[in-house]
């Protein structure tokens, strides 16, 4: 599976910054990937997507990428790409599929955690057994479409074939609400079956090439566009027996020229899996944490849970005075915390920074990154979780507990929240 989120530019005097990114994980099944009953055949195989009403998946990506102004390097990102995703509704052979895309990226390149984004995007459509889709046109997300199509015959090892497909480009940014569509003629071979541990896999190689002239799309002097150049050399490993994508990886270049003459380069790989999201039984875990808390006597810690997940709270969380340089007292609270949660690992989780309101709002909101950012460094480096399970954000003082007007108030919204994630 791939994923794409297309690169924001603004103009800053004669040069192009990038406000945004490009996320190359261009969606080869979008929010499609699906728990299928697939009956593995020595010579040829039916591909077809099945739905099952509640089902429920992650998707997991993550992109490494340079970006070239008029072929001389400019920087490079490391981007992880998340998707939470539900079958709502069946019917007949096709399914409704309802997802949540989330975006978080490394603020340098040396470090292990990656700072969510703001933005999260939410899309809806049904999809048939061979991948064809029924959306909304004015829908951004996903931002490729139909691919992979499966042929209506069986497949056998070997066998070629080419479908239409779809891209879609955000140009907001420059000033166009609709998004724009792409039509892309994708190539398809089913090269070779392998085993891994118990799971056998179809590998099919897609590839597909992305042209298109804005200039008699868009013709007025603000920066955007004038003609989108790609391709996109993609792995895909099918799971034969769950019927479903098992993982991806993929190499890819976009050019953007501008109206400016401007050449602007994305070059780079990705790779993804998909992951069962496991039912949580969030009330259970609140109520085993909350024991493990008083049974570790660590002080000013709550613990709730809501339909997102489980939050536990380090209230008054102690660091230098105006830094995030942790106390040797709260590293050893975090220890014991990093003990509990290594309990559950099958969930993902958002470290999250809040401060008093005290200060300047562009100060607050650096000082919650930086605090959230170091607890998140210190959970990851005793092992609590994988750098690709978690995530950090800062909030400032925009979501208080309590009110500001005391002491103990502020000491209560100087805290770091570390949820676990349901999905």
């Amino acid at each position: 599976m791939q994923w794409s989120c297309r690169n924001y530019f603004v103009y800053e005097g004669d040069k192009t910054r990038i406000v945004g990114f490009i996320m190359k994980m261009k969606t080869i099944v979008l929010f499609s990937i699906f728990f299928l009953a697939v009956q593995f055949m020595a010579f040829s195989e039916n591909f077809t997507f099945k739905y099952i009403e509640g089902y429920k998946y992650k998707i997991l990506g993550e992109v490494e990428e340079k970006v070239y102004y008029d072929e001389i390097y400019s920087h490079s990102s490391e981007i992880l790409n998340k998707v939470a995703v539900s079958i709502d509704k069946v019917k007949d052979t096709k399914g409704f599929l309802v997802g949540i895309f989330q975006v978080s990226e490394k603020a340098t390149m040396d470090d292990r955690t990656y700072q969510k984004k703001d933005e999260e995007y939410s899309t809806q459509y049904w999809c048939d057994e061979k991948g064809k889709f029924e959306i909304d046109r004015k829908t951004l997300y996903p931002l490729t479409r139909e691919v992979p199509i499966f042929p209506r015959a069986e497949i056998k090892i070997g066998d070629s074939w080419e479908a239409l497909g779809e891209e879609i480009h955000d140009l907001k940014p420059y000033g166009i609400d609709l998004p724009l569509h792409i039509p892309i003629k994708v190539s398809y071979k089913y090269v070779k079956n392998e085993t891994v541990g118990e799971k056998k896999l179809a590998i099919i190689s897609i590839k597909y090439s992305v042209y298109r002239e804005l200039k008699e799309l868009y013709d007025y002097e603000a920066l955007h566009p004038s003609s989108i150049i790609g391709k996109v050399d993609h792995i895909h490993r099918w799971d034969l027996e769950k019927g479903r994508t098992d993982s991806f990886e993929e190499s890819f270049h976009f050019l953007y020229t501008m109206n400016n003459n401007q050449a602007v380069d994305f070059v780079g790989t990705a790779k993804g899996v998909v992951i069962e999201s496991p039912e949580m039984n969030k009330k259970k875990i609140e109520n085993e944490i909350k024991k493990a808390i008083e049974d570790e006597k660590i002080k000013d810690t709550t613990v709730k849970s809501d339909e997102s997940g489980v939050t536990i709270t380090l209230e008054d969380i102690h660091f230098q005075p105006e830094s995030d340089a942790l106390l040797q007292t709260e590293k050893e609270k975090l220890k014991k915390i990093a003990a509990i949660l290594m309990k559950y690992p099958q969930w993902d989780l958002l470290i999250a920074g809040h401060t008093a309101l005290a200060g300047t709002e562009e100060g607050r909101q650096a000082l919650s990154e930086k605090r959230a950012k170091t607890v998140a460094d210190y959970l990851l480096l005793l092992d609590a979780r994988k750098p690709n399970q978690l995530t950090y954000k800062g909030y400032g003082g925009r979501l208080p507990v309590a009110e500001n007007k005391t002491e103990e108030g502020m000491k209560k919204n100087r805290r770091v929240e570390i949820k676990i994630l349901e999905n």
